[in-house]
């Protein structure tokens, strides 16, 4: 998936610094001036958590440790995604965000 991205004209990223943590995964858009940002955080599921659980984990970690502080100030649009896992299962959570002319980032969706 992440090779295909790339073969597009996107940029993937993995484990950089970024705010005040590290992301797991970055996929930015190169062709049109940075208009698209992914931002994703993988967990796996712990002792008395659940996929949900841990997804929204993975969501709340890219808000805390500030990620999008890294971003391109091109970038128009980002998708958050949390992705957890257990076994076979997985559950993926995700935000789209689009960024205000004076550069704050509102969510216009929620997906469960």
């Amino acid at each position: 998936m992440f090779v295909n991205a790339r073969d597009r004209g996107f940029t993937v990223l993995s484990n950089r610094e970024s705010g005040y943590g590290r992301y797991d995964i970055a996929i930015f858009s190169e062709s049109g001036g940075y208009e698209m940002a992914i931002i994703i955080e993988f967990k796996v599921v712990k002792k008395n958590k659940n996929l949900v659980d841990m997804a929204r984990e993975g969501l709340d970690q890219i808000e805390e440790k500030q990620y999008r502080a890294g971003l391109h100030k091109d970038t128009k649009k980002l998708l958050e995604i949390g992705i957890a896992f257990e076994g076979k299962k997985a559950c993926v959570l995700g935000h789209l965000l689009h960024r205000t002319d004076e550069g704050t980032w509102n969510k216009d969706l929620i997906s469960y």
